[in-house]
């Protein structure tokens, strides 16, 4: 399958799934400089291939003018940071637009989603087996996980735990892909490392957000079945009553999670920090990240957050992005028991329940989930495409 994927693409194209995947392999060991120029090679392809386009392109170039330029007008970013976190999302966006464009079969398209998503967790993936060869299945309280054991390069839990928290959508991948068991059992795979390395972490949120995004998975995929609705949600109800009520079983594993399970009506803290930023929002329209410096300050919200370095503005422009990119996704799921669909709106609920909870913009969270939308709003368009020229 992977030979035909290749096939399927052009030169520039196999070029641009090249440079992909080398920064999503080495992005968390690579340099400012080196990851410009990924980024400016990867642009220059793009131009002439003109799949830059769409309903989402004149938001994103809009939002990405507004923080960029109130960003280098308030000192919060250098023209090296600029191009590094404003460049990316047009590239992505229209990435996702070509993959789909090029690539008709969906099952091609999530081995291809499967690869990425892989190359980008593999640095933690290896780091947490290599912990567990060396020390065993010992919990990580300390809140830092050291990459390879460099201590030089540390990557908080939460946001490592982030990472991974994608490829929890690989359960549900599992269950509904059928006929194609290497990619099943790929899935499958991910699914089990990436699950096993947030228990390990110690990541409640990345728990969450896999018990949620399968749930939307499975509502998804089986709306017509009653029966097997009313299962699922049994049983998120009961994953979740069994974790508010400190879980009620004595195994190590258990009790960390309960000893972490403070605070846990205002989700640690967030809502507070969610209520702070609203009222600094409407004090300092143009951003209050010099009024409040700490860390402690950080709204733990992308949307919150762009508004507190950067203002008002970028925020609403933000806004307006996601809106219709929500849009588009609910257009898609007029395609029935499609599996593309229903695994792309798994990653989706991934990705907005992480940006929802955490400052993630600074990574490549963001970023992946703009070529989602590429990928979804293509996908849809071709469908839409095939069902007029079948009309008579």
């Amino acid at each position: 399958m992977i030979k035909d994927i290749i096939k399927s693409l052009k030169a520039q194209e196999r070029l641009l799934l090249l440079l992909l995947s080398l920064i999503l392999f080495c992005v968390h060991k690579t340099g400012m400089v080196t990851m410009l120029a990924l980024w400016c090679m990867m642009f220059i392809i793009m131009i002439p291939l003109k799949y830059c386009n769409g309903r989402l392109l004149i938001s994103l170039v809009v939002f990405t003018f507004l923080y960029g330029s109130i960003g280098v007008f308030t000192g919060f970013m250098t023209v090296n940071k600029l191009v590094s976190l404003c460049l990316p999302l047009v590239l992505f966006y229209g990435f996702g637009k070509l993959l789909v464009s090029r690539i008709q079969q969906p099952i091609y398209l999530l081995l291809l989603l499967a690869i990425l998503l892989l190359f980008y967790q593999f640095e933690i993936f290896i780091t947490f087996l290599n912990s567990i060869i060396s020390e065993g299945f010992t919990l990580n309280s300390s809140r830092e996980f050291y990459l390879r054991g460099d201590y030089s390069r540390a990557l908080s839990a939460t946001l490592a735990g982030l990472n991974v928290s994608v490829s929890m959508v690989g359960l549900s991948a599992f269950v509904i892909l059928k006929g194609n068991t290497k990619l099943r059992v790929l899935y499958m795979l991910m699914f089990f490392i990436a699950i096993s390395t947030t228990v390990y972490l110690l990541n409640r949120t990345g728990l969450v957000i896999a018990v949620l995004s399968t749930f939307v998975v499975f509502s998804y995929f089986y709306y017509n079945n009653r029966k097997a609705l009313i299962i699922i949600l049994m049983s998120v109800g009961l994953i979740f009553f069994f974790t508010y009520n400190g879980w009620g079983i004595d195994t190590d594993i258990l009790m960390a999670y309960e000893e972490r399970n403070f605070d846990i009506q205002t989700a640690g803290q967030r809502t507070m920090k969610w209520t702070h930023a609203f009222n600094s929002l409407m004090q300092y329209p143009f951003g209050w990240s010099e009024n409040v410096m700490e860390t402690q300050y950080y709204a733990h919200n992308m949307w919150l957050d762009i508004a507190r370095v950067t203002g008002l503005m970028p925020f609403i422009a933000l806004l307006v992005v996601t809106i219709k990119a929500v849009f588009i996704q609910f257009r898609l799921l007029k395609i029935q028991a499609d599996p593309f669909v229903a695994v792309t709106t798994g990653l989706s609920a991934c990705f907005f329940l992480s940006c929802f909870v955490e400052p993630v913009y600074g990574g490549l969270h963001l970023f992946l989930w703009v070529m989602l939308w590429g990928m979804q709003e293509q996908y849809y368009l071709n469908y839409r495409n095939n069902r007029l020229n079948l009309r008579p």
